[in-house]
């Protein structure tokens, strides 16, 4: 019985060790979170498509899907370099190897540009962006128009709480 304690205690620390993932500032309560920072492709094809984030470690790049909530939404990103907190474990599908659980998510850049996540509301004839920035748009894009109440990310010129979009993607429909 010490002997099956011992390797479990050793095996759980060579994986602690040896994972690689980027650990959180997490309290206590959430020691088991992880962060992956990485750019989002969907590999396979319908109804296998499985998101993952592309990670760079120096020279290499390995991929760890996403499962959970978010993961819907984060395939909707294909492109756009993230970054998901969530539990680490073995992709139940096997490929990749590893996957995230993703308890939350964070848009860090869409073609190398900052991008602003919110959902688009409407109101007195002008669409906003509700997100942690609230911005109005200057001009709706004609993909973004009838779209109130979605999630949306865009980026642009930013300049007196106004937008002027330059690209843009819809995250989840109203």
């Amino acid at each position: 019985m010490r002997a099956a304690k011992l390797i479990v205690i050793v095996s759980s620390t060579v994986l602690a060790c040896s994972s690689g993932y980027q650990g959180s500032d997490a309290s206590p309560a959430q020691a088991g979170e992880s962060t992956v920072v990485g750019v989002v492709r969907v590999v396979g094809n319908d109804p296998f498509a499985q998101p993952v984030v592309e990670v760079r470690e120096g020279e290499d790049r390995r991929q760890v899907a996403v499962l959970g909530t978010w993961k819907e939404e984060i395939g909707r990103l294909s492109g756009a370099e993230i970054e998901v907190t969530g539990r680490m474990s073995a992709n139940p599908s096997g490929m990749p190897a590893d996957a995230i659980t993703a308890e939350q998510y964070r848009v860090v850049a869409i073609n190398g540009e900052r991008a602003y996540v919110g959902v688009l509301t409407l109101r007195d004839g002008t669409m906003w962006l509700d997100g942690d920035t609230e911005m109005r748009l200057a001009v709706i894009p004609p993909g973004l128009r009838g779209k109130a109440g979605a999630k949306v990310w865009v980026t642009g010129q930013v300049g007196d709480g106004t937008i002027r979009v330059q690209s843009h993607g819809v995250i989840r429909e109203p």
